[in-house]
């Protein structure tokens, strides 16, 4: 990439070369450098699931767990998928379900009653949820979450013993946050591999070795490419086209910048002389009227500026 750039400016440089190629070779570059840069692959393996538990007995009761016997806590996983109570034992009383999603290598998290909430947990056999229970059984955990506990919440005689057993995975999450990596089938135009749950059918996909495909499988699919300040430039939408402004530099410079910027609308100046009756434009085009980040700035800068312009 960084040598066919090296070759496109060197083009622009020597006059005996048409600008008219270049413009349009520089903005298919352009355009795959920026789809390139969307998706990074770093070829980590997924972590295994495994399954993780804990036991103990609840003979007291409260309104958190600063007291032991008040709770069985679950604290191994980093993140449950699903998982499974069993209360077994001679007791009295009533238990509560408790699920969070606070962080569970915090001490404090596992005994406290902010941040824990009824978890709603399904009898084994049965299709109606609770969250309590005076009696033994076997209950069925269905939600990722980072803790799970049984809480004595109301008096307890004798001692209910309690066992969890979940599934457990760190969550996969985009590469440079926790050093794991969202890995994808390869896919294809009418099936992409990575979508949208509010549109299907736009995504992207594998295409061959070492490329990338990115649209729908309808035509009327639109990729934009945007920043924090609005559109960059858009993919695949009708009724516009690229406009590119090369700046003027001499051999020595460095090698321009690209930049994707707004057209500037303002007029260009009006100066005309007239001489055997003719008249004769002469308006300085460098002292145009310019708006700031638009493409007449950028350009007179020294940068390349890149703009969509919608007809």
């Amino acid at each position: 990439m960084r040598r066919l750039a090296d070759e496109l400016i060197a083009a622009h440089r020597e006059p005996a070369h048409p600008r008219v190629g270049v413009v349009l070779l520089l903005v298919y570059l352009l355009l795959g450098l920026a789809i390139l840069g969307l998706f990074t692959a770093a070829g980590a393996q997924a972590q295994p699931v495994v399954y993780v538990s804990t036991s103990g007995s609840v003979t007291t009761n409260g309104s958190d767990c600063t007291t032991s016997t008040n709770c069985v806590v679950m604290t191994q996983a980093a993140r449950t998928s699903n998982g499974t109570i069993v209360v077994t034992g001679t007791w009295t009383g009533t238990l509560t379900f408790e699920g969070t999603l606070l962080d569970m290598t915090v001490a404090a998290n596992q005994t406290a009653s902010t941040g824990w909430f009824a978890l709603n947990v399904l009898p084994n056999g049965s299709n109606s949820y609770v969250t309590t229970t005076t009696a033994n059984g076997q209950w069925i955990v269905p939600m990722a979450l980072t803790g799970v506990r049984a809480r004595g919440s109301a008096a307890m005689t004798g001692s209910a013993s309690v066992a969890i057993a979940v599934t457990s995975a760190r969550m996969n999450r985009v590469p440079g946050v926790d050093g794991t990596t969202i890995q994808f089938a390869d896919g294809s135009g009418a099936a992409p591999s990575m979508t949208f749950l509010n549109d299907p059918a736009l995504g992207c996909w594998r295409q061959s070795a070492n490329t990338l495909g990115c649209g729908g499988t309808t035509g009327s699919k639109v990729i934009d490419f945007r920043n924090a300040s609005g559109l960059l430039f858009e993919i695949g939408g009708q009724g516009a086209f690229w406009n590119v402004n090369l700046p003027n530099l001499a051999a020595e410079e460095p090698d321009p910048r690209v930049v994707f910027c707004p057209v500037d609308a303002s007029p260009l100046p009006l100066s005309f002389r007239v001489e055997a009756d003719l008249f004769h434009y002469d308006g300085n085009y460098h002292q145009r009227t310019r708006q700031a980040g638009s493409d007449v700035e950028v350009c007179f800068a020294g940068a390349i500026a890149v703009s969509l312009v919608r007809l």
